[in-house]
């Protein structure tokens, strides 16, 4: 039986198993968290899917988030002294916003803003609320792109409009999420 077949035979227990793994590996810096949001996708649909990696990597990156302030504060301080200026203001920083455009910042790994605001005065709550935020696009954009993938067939499905505008979106939802850092910044 594959994932599929148990998450078909078993969606209610399919989706408390892929939240929690997904949960988890929100809660470490681990590349790939992209591959596995795509997955979602796939398993679940559009829906489902983007509901469970929604609030899994608000929550995973909120439990990273809080590690880092509370029992890996020197290491990270080590290198985000010596990193980029718009990481050290994030650092020294309350505001919502200023947590909500760091998400925004094109190619980021999903964790590194939890490493880097972890270090700051910002609630937790306000961490939550600006990931839960500043992912919906992106989530929203591979959740879809792991559903048209699964509808695939043939070689001729390869090129339906359907699929073509999901890539489309993946290939956009960055451009887009810089312009809108880029306009915050200017504020």
């Amino acid at each position: 039986m594959d994932a599929l077949d148990f998450v078909n035979a078993k969606p209610i227990q399919g989706a408390l198993i892929f939240a929690f793994f997904y949960f988890l590996l929100c809660t470490v810096p681990m590349p790939f968290v992209s591959v596995f949001t795509m997955v979602a996708g796939y398993l679940f649909g559009n829906v489902v899917g983007f509901l469970i990696v929604s609030f899994m990597s608000a929550l995973g990156g909120t439990v990273l988030f809080l590690v880092v302030r509370y029992c890996l504060r020197d290491w990270v301080c080590l290198y985000v002294a010596r990193g980029p200026e718009v990481f050290q203001q994030a650092s020294a920083t309350n505001n919502f916003m200023v947590a909500l455009s760091v998400r925004f910042i094109p190619g980021l790994p999903f964790s590194f803003p939890a490493l880097v605001l972890g270090l700051s005065q910002l609630s937790a709550w306000k961490f939550y609320c600006s990931t839960q935020l500043g992912l919906l696009l992106i989530l929203f954009a591979y959740v879809n792109a792991g559903r048209t993938l699964a509808q695939v067939e043939s070689v001729q499905d390869v090129f339906s409009t359907e699929l073509i505008i999901s890539m489309l979106l993946l290939a956009v939802v960055p451009w887009v999420f810089t312009r809108i850092y880029n306009k915050i910044r200017k504020n």
